[in-house]
């Protein structure tokens, strides 16, 4: 688990071990998972979110087996639901998930989706790619077990910054792409960073930074005085102590520039700063710098391309020239009219930048 830098308390281990019955079906039949959105923000990063959705992530090629094995039990595929399709021509009624599989559990009424909490009501299975992972990185995730039974130990937990840089990955690449952008969809996802922020950075307190707004609030002059006057939010550009933490801890290039224009900027990157980002990386990426090492290989694998070459002329029938015996340089001998018309040249460009 996390270090115990959130103000909410650590959840049941057995509430947990019951709420993930999915996930542990899925394994029993072959299929890796990843525990994802709202189950690791509150049972691992100790967010205090509920939901009765339960997301998991799943190699992208095992999609439709995994509905299948989790049909075999209480689950039946669904249509998506208003929360998933976007409000906003032009993409109303369309879904930010295009190849997720929405499965509801059929004996879990509508009227009351925690009648059999903590079994999830509904579960949204998503390819991992959707946010950049991948269930063979094992250093981006970390283990349930414990304080859960041994039975979770192969449930995927991914790690504060591996949340963190998959979000990242969903904003900035889209499975609906940028244009036109999916409002509903870029939004939850904001939002989801937002909770993480929060109750890493400031552990819901009231006097620290608030990612959920980026207005001013009207009310602020009144309330200055108020608290101990040690915990201020940072004007834009200076990061605190844990928001440095967090820097160090991403992996990913996007990860760290997305949440720099964030904490430098107090504001969240828009379509066009992610196309710059990708038109400045796609340019980096086409004329790269070879290392001294790299050239050297290349040279070591021309020399022996022109050794293979020698070996397979000399080897034909047919007489070829001998490779091994260098001609004499000749130098190409320069005519005086053409000698004359450089020097005449020179001259003119002489006497034109004297």
């Amino acid at each position: 688990m996390d270090d115990d830098y959130h103000r909410q308390p650590p959840s049941d281990p057995a509430t947990v071990h019951a709420r993930l019955v999915a996930h542990r079906r899925l394994i029993s039949r072959g299929v890796p998972c990843i525990l994802w959105s709202d189950d690791a923000m509150k049972y691992v990063h100790r967010v205090p979110i509920m939901s009765p959705l339960q997301e998991i992530l799943v190699p992208d090629e095992l999609l439709k087996t995994s509905a299948a094995i989790l049909k075999e039990g209480s689950y039946t595929s669904i249509p998506f639901t208003k929360e998933h399709l976007d409000l906003w021509p032009p993409n109303n009624n369309k879904s930010y998930f295009p190849d997720g599989i929405l499965l509801q559990h059929w004996d879990i009424p509508a009227h009351d989706p925690y009648i059999f909490d903590p079994i999830p009501r509904k579960i949204l299975l998503l390819p991992q790619s959707y946010y950049g992972l991948d269930v063979r990185s094992k250093e981006r995730f970390q283990s349930l077990v414990p304080p859960l039974h041994a039975s979770n130990t192969d449930i995927l937990v991914p790690k504060y910054h591996t949340c963190l840089e998959g979000l990242v990955t969903f904003i900035m690449n889209p499975p609906v792409g940028l244009e036109p952008i999916h409002l509903r969809g870029i939004s939850r996802h904001l939002c989801d960073i937002s909770h993480l922020l929060n109750y890493r950075v400031d552990g819901n307190d009231k006097n620290g930074v608030n990612y959920d707004d980026d207005d001013d609030d009207d009310d602020d002059d009144d309330d200055e005085d108020e608290g101990d006057g040690d915990s201020k939010p940072p004007v834009h550009g200076e990061l605190r102590p844990e928001e440095h933490v967090i820097f160090s801890e991403l992996q990913t290039e996007e990860a760290r520039w997305f949440l720099k224009i964030l904490w430098e900027q107090g504001r969240w990157a828009q379509a066009k700063d992610i196309k710059e980002f990708y038109r400045r990386k796609s340019l980096a990426s086409a004329s790269p710098t070879m290392a001294p090492s790299a050239r050297m290989d290349d040279s070591r694998r021309y020399f022996s391309s022109l050794c293979l070459a020698k070996k397979s002329l000399s080897s034909r029938s047919s007489p070829m020239r001998d490779f091994s015996v260098p001609k004499p340089c000749v130098r190409p001998t320069i005519s005086a009219s053409y000698g004359q018309r450089i020097i005449t040249a020179s001259r003119l460009f002489l006497r034109r930048v004297m």
